[in-house]
């Protein structure tokens, strides 16, 4: 099962809002959404979110 709890920990770090990842980045508010949901999301939008959050795609996502 995916977790998307790293995502979580990531922006806070970062301190993004989900509100700025979709206005000011440019991240479908979809792609939130599902993450919220934890469903799954394309492999284009982790590599969007890793280049805008600057980290890997183990800082979003998790295998439990």
């Amino acid at each position: 099962m995916i977790s998307y709890e790293p995502f979580y920990v990531t922006i806070e770090k970062r301190k993004i809002t989900q509100y700025q990842l979709v206005n000011d980045y440019l991240v479908p508010a979809g792609t939130i959404q599902r993450i919220r949901k934890n469903e799954s999301i394309t492999l284009k939008s982790l590599d969007h979110l890793c280049k805008v959050l600057n980290c890997s795609i183990s800082d979003i996502v998790a295998i439990i």
